[in-house]
């Protein structure tokens, strides 16, 4: 049965920890009162509708809601609109947030527990050593030893235990626990203990809040003036609280003690520091390969997946030129880094008309594929029965706000939709009727003049607004006029600089080659690569997102 998620606090402001129960309705998580899960953010770092989390399955899963300054996973900035798996352990990034994934059923199995609260008065008794004395030989022996097993460790909870024997060992103590705070006051999860039974364990409280900051941390003997009468009644003698950091954030703590006549490192308290310091920063590097591990699998299962995009969007497009009568059209599709779901058809229609489509579909992968692949047929058979775009682009988004309202009840997923620039050529009246719901990029050139199509009052991208009704638009197209329609994959491809493409070098670039429309649309892809940074040959020719761009061109009478 799944079990509700948490996000406990690591670092950042004082909040309660953040319980999603487990429902098939996904949770919008951001600072407005609106939201599912209300994060109150003076600052304004966390966004209104930040991040959406869902459960598909047994899996709890985030994603990106277009978020002003991003949600991290991991280190990693999530993708907008890209659902990504939650682990037990991950770490988010919630604007001055950093909070740690608890999915409790998927994670390494831990015993809760309370820290002795000898914190006030009695802080004085935590002392930081200045300075780490030299390893024992048998010491240095030791951690090579168990170097390579705690890297190969295959999930936290095989790493804890390592740790714990492996620390035990090493410093002489024989108590050692493997503890991650619960963001409860005083709360901590023991992953794994040698010497103490997890359910009974008593561990410093004051000693692990000052290794939570960052810096291991000791009580000994000399201290015990000091002590509260909690930690006096358990005789602890000494002890060491290590942290294990990730990303400057303490992950998890190490920690030791003995008790009455216990063994004590005694004189070797910093010898036996350094060796809990050492095993500390194995832990480290083991907990970020496995997050390499983790995201190399998700890396693996996303290229599969665009992969699969990719070849429904080569298998839709419509050859890279062709003609109908005297109109003919020139195209150029580069795949990006991701693949977001760009539309383009040129349809004859009779021996007068023909129809060309240019769109993107919002959201990556397969899904934004298959709501591509639909529409555009869908639209193919309304603009030839009808030839009317105005009716075409209304019933096409009645289409794709049903398609949405599936979606989202049952994925939790985002709200499909896709903006779509549609026009219908009359090539006997040389006149083209247009409707730009919510594309924006189109250049028309009449008379040598090139510059941008009035896009305004076609209406909303098409899933947006169930009730939208889209208007269209006439103009002459006479001989010798062009038609440039491009994707937001080129006005928004940056420069190194991060600095826009935009509209104005578009235009420069197709100004060059009034003469030439198939050199138009080969000259803005490359003008575009040299301006990105990009290499010359295809490997290296990888756009933040997909670049699509079409000329069409109405040649005169021979």
């Amino acid at each position: 049965m799944p079990t509700p998620l948490r996000f406990i606090r690591v670092s950042g402001p004082a909040i309660e920890n953040i319980v999603v129960a487990a429902t098939d309705k996904p949770r919008v998580i951001g600072r407005s009162a609106d939201s599912d899960v209300v994060v109150c953010d003076p600052e304004g770092t966390v966004s209104r509708r930040h991040a959406e989390v869902s459960l598909q399955g047994d899996t709890w899963r985030i994603m990106d809601l277009l978020s002003r300054h991003g949600t991290f996973l991991n280190g990693e900035k999530l993708s907008p609109g890209l659902a990504r798996a939650l682990r037990d352990g991950d770490q988010l990034r919630l604007g001055p947030w950093t909070l740690r994934v608890a999915t409790d059923g998927e994670g390494p199995r831990s015993t809760y527990t309370q820290t002795l609260n000898d914190v006030g008065s009695h802080v004085s008794i935590v002392r930081r050593p200045d300075a780490v004395g030299a390893s024992t030989r048998r010491r240095l022996d030791l951690l090579m030893s168990c170097a390579a097993e705690i890297g190969a460790a295959t999930d936290q909870a095989a790493l804890a235990t390592l740790a714990v024997n492996a620390i035990a060992e090493g410093t002489g103590f024989s108590r050692a626990a493997y503890v991650r705070a619960t963001g409860d006051a005083g709360g901590v999860d023991i992953l794994a203990a040698r010497g103490m039974r997890p359910d009974d364990a008593r561990l410093s409280r004051s000693l692990v809040a000052a290794a939570m900051e960052g810096t291991t941390a000791t009580l000994t003997a000399s201290d015990a003036p000091n002590y509260g009468q909690s930690i006096m009644s358990l005789d602890i003698r000494s002890a060491i609280c290590a942290p294990v950091m990730l990303d400057g954030v303490c992950d998890s703590l190490l920690y030791l003690d003995a008790r009455g006549n216990e063994a004590t490192p005694g004189a070797g308290l910093d010898d036996a520091v350094g060796f809990a310091q050492a095993i500390a920063r194995l832990c480290e590097l083991s907990l970020r390969n496995l997050q390499r591990l983790r995201l190399e699998q998700d890396e693996r299962t996303r290229r599969v997946e665009l992969q699969a995009a990719r070849d429904i969007q080569r298998i839709i497009m419509p050859p890279t030129s062709g003609a109908h009568a005297r109109l003919e059209y020139h195209l150029r599709c580069v795949p990006g880094r991701f693949v977001a779901g760009d539309l383009f058809d040129f349809i004859p229609i009779g021996e007068h008309h023909a129809a060309v489509l240019l769109g993107d579909v919002a959201g990556k992968g397969v899904a934004a594929g298959m709501v591509m692949s639909n529409v555009q047929a869908h639209l193919s058979h309304l603009l030839k029965s009808t030839r009317d775009v105005a009716a075409s682009i209304n019933e096409a988004n009645t289409l794709v706000c049903r398609y949405s309202e599936r979606h989202t009840a049952e994925t939790g997923g985002l709200i499909l939709f896709l903006t779509l620039w549609a026009g219908l050529f009359d090539l006997r009246d040389h006149t083209l009727t247009y409707v730009d719901a919510g594309h924006g990029y189109a250049l028309w050139s009449s008379e040598g003049r090139m510059h941008p199509l009035e896009s305004e009052g076609g209406g909303p991208p098409i899933g947006a607004d169930a009730d939208a009704r889209y208007q269209a638009r006439t103009l002459a197209f006479a001989p010798g006029s062009r038609l440039i329609l491009y994707s937001d994959g080129v006005a928004e491809q940056t420069s190194p600089a991060g600095e826009f493409f935009g509209v104005d070098r578009t235009v420069a670039a197709f100004e060059t080659t009034r003469d030439d429309p198939s050199g138009g649309v080969h000259g803005l892809v490359e003008a575009l690569r040299v301006f990105a940074g990009l290499g010359a040959d295809d490997a290296r020719l990888a756009f933040a997102d997909d670049v699509t761009v079409a000329g069409l061109t109405l040649r005169g009478p021979a």
